[in-house]
This record gives C-alpha cells, structure tokens and sequence, in this order.
C-alpha cells in the first residue's frame, strides 16, 4: 500500500512551480496526509500548499462560492475511464445535499471510474464466487452428504398422524396470531402477494381458483380467468351470461360469519416503505361493496362464493351459475322476440 501511494505521489506535480511535493497536512483526527489542492479552473491539475496558500492570499483564485459553481460544472463534464457513462448522485449523510460518486483510478493517472466500476474494481479479486451458479454448486457440494445438517434425521417425523382436529386448532392458532401481530403476519401474507404481483404472477390460480375452474370445465361453462375490469381484477368472467364470478377467501375478504367490523386483519394498504396501513373487516366489505356497485352499473351480473360454499357445496353453486346463465339466455330471447 505504502508503494502505490508512493508511486501516486511521485506522479503529481504543480501545476504552479513544477514541485513534486507539498507539505503534509493533518486532519482532525490526527492522521497526517500530502496537502494537494485541484486547480478549480481545470480539471486533473494540482497546486501544491504552499502555492495555494500564496494565490489564496494574493486573491488570485475566486471568491469559494464561485468556486462551488466551476467545480460542479467541471463533475458534470467527468466520464467514466471503464464504462464511458457519467455517475449517479448520492445523498450526502451529514446534510441535505446531494453529491456524485467518482473515484480516482488506481493505477490509470487522471482517469476517473463511476461508483460502479470502482466497486466492481475494488471487490472483484476478493470474491470467492464469479457467477451464481458457482456458488450455488458450492452450496450444494457443501451441503450433501454428511454435511447436511438433516442427514440421518429423516425418520423423526415417521408415526405422527395429523388429525382433522389437530389442523383445525392449528388454523384458529394462526388466524388468532395473525390478528393480534398484523405487522408481522403481513411480511409473509402481504408482501408476498405484492411481489408476486409486481413479477407478473398475480394470475397464478390459489386452491379455490382451481377447484372452481376445474368445475367449469366439467359443465363445459366458457371462462376468462383473472379478468381486469379496471377497478380491480375479477376472478373468472363468463361471457354467456356476462357474470363477474368472484372466489372470496375467508381471511382476505374477511367472511363476516367469523370477522367482525371491527376485527384488524393481517394484511392493510401500504403508507410508506416500512409502514403499513391497518385494514379492518369493514374496510373490506366496503371495498367489495365499491366493486359490486361498479360492475352492476356496467352491466355485469356479480356473483360472490365464499371458501366454505366451494369447498363443501360446489355443485350448489353450480346451480346459482347455471340458473343465472339462463336467466340472461332468456332475457336475450325475449329482447330479440320484441325486436321483431
């Protein structure tokens, strides 16, 4: 370390009287260090302490406020040496502005690399992987074998028996958790909708999405899945009888045979990057109601199914489907008769 600083050192020069050297300063931690000051008219050109000092005492260099503006014209002009794009800017930690990120080259004299390139630059000889397949296959060679911390534990489970009543207390256990813990039951509920959303896998169909095309598909019934009607999304659409078909979870729309109005649930509407709003039970059923009211008056017939309907009374809701399907069948028939 003690060499390239060194070598750096030899290569500055004055731009005023040719000197290689200039007086070593001291911070306000004691640390001594060469005293080189940048030229604010050019760019890559030093003047050594002691000919600052003097141009500063004659009133040769501008007032520092003028110096502020040259020096910022001059960034704004700097590319880097390994990639030829200009940085980013940076907010400063100890007040309200904002300053851009370049390094000096290493070993490259008047070049200047961005806040990317300097840090791919300095970490790229101490990483131990390139790729991530690299340390992936690490992980893998590391973990198999005797080295995974489960080898030989693949009985401890063999025996237990979960029991219809053993799942159903374990279900109340975590709704009941949920509710009391909103903001950390929605780190996994929530935010986990959000990105999946944002990576274009909100149309990924959940347990009572597929029991319900499965279904559809057995009365030959024609479907859209996942149809965006503008205010929000509808769970199938059906053409035949222009019916907006929605499957209501029992926790995310909050049914109201166990959720009461005022009952806080484990997911809200964000506020900021780390806050969340809390939702109620009443703030759900008053955004279905809004997408309700919504599509009736666009002419769409709406259907609501709750978790419990579909799980156990499937064919019952296929009735509802059907007769409703009919029902606009004839008011088609009746409309065109009356035409004539």
């Amino acid at each position: 370390m003690s060499n390239n600083t060194s070598v750096k050192n030899n290569e500055k020069r004055c731009e005023y009287c040719g000197s290689d050297r200039t007086y070593i300063a001291v911070t306000k931690n004691g640390t001594p260090y060469p005293k080189w000051n940048n030229n604010p008219f050019k760019e890559d050109r030093l003047i050594c302490g002691k000919c600052y000092k003097n141009l500063s005492y004659h009133k040769a260099l501008p007032p520092i406020h003028v110096r502020r503006g040259i020096r910022k014209n001059r960034i704004a002009k700097r590319i880097c040496y390994k990639c030829g794009g200009k940085t980013t800017t940076q907010k400063s930690k100890t007040s309200s502005h904002h300053y851009y990120i370049w390094h000096r080259h290493p070993t490259v004299m008047g070049k200047w690399l961005c806040g990317k390139c300097f840090a791919n630059l300095y970490f790229e000889p101490k990483r131990k992987f390139k790729t991530k397949k690299e340390r992936y296959q690490y992980i893998s060679e590391l973990f198999s074998g005797e080295g995974n911390p489960m080898y030989g534990n693949h009985t401890l489970n063999l025996g237990r028996k979960y029991t219809e009543e053993r799942n159903r207390k374990v279900s109340l256990a975590v709704r009941e958790w949920a509710r009391l813990h909103p903001e950390h039951y929605s780190k996994i509920g929530v935010q986990g909708a959000l990105k999946a959303r944002e990576l274009g896998l909100s149309g990924t169909p959940n347990k009572l999405e597929i029991i319900m095309e499965e279904t559809l598909k057995k009365q030959n019934i024609q479907y859209i899945p996942q149809f965006d009607f503008g205010l929000g999304i509808m769970d199938f659409y059906l053409p035949e009888g222009n019916i907006a078909l929605f499957v209501d979870g029992t926790i995310w729309h909050a049914d109201p045979r166990i959720y009461d109005a005022t009952d806080i649930l484990f997911f809200g509407s964000k506020i900021s990057k780390r806050e969340w709003n809390k939702a109620t039970a009443a703030d759900v059923w008053k955004k279905d109601r809004k997408h309700n009211s919504y599509l009736k008056s666009k002419g769409y017939t709406v259907i609501r199914f709750w978790e419990k309907e579909i799980k156990n009374e499937i064919d019952s809701c296929m009735k509802t489907i059907q007769n409703r399907i009919q029902a606009c069948k004839n008011l088609n028939a009746k409309s065109e008769n009356g035409a004539k």
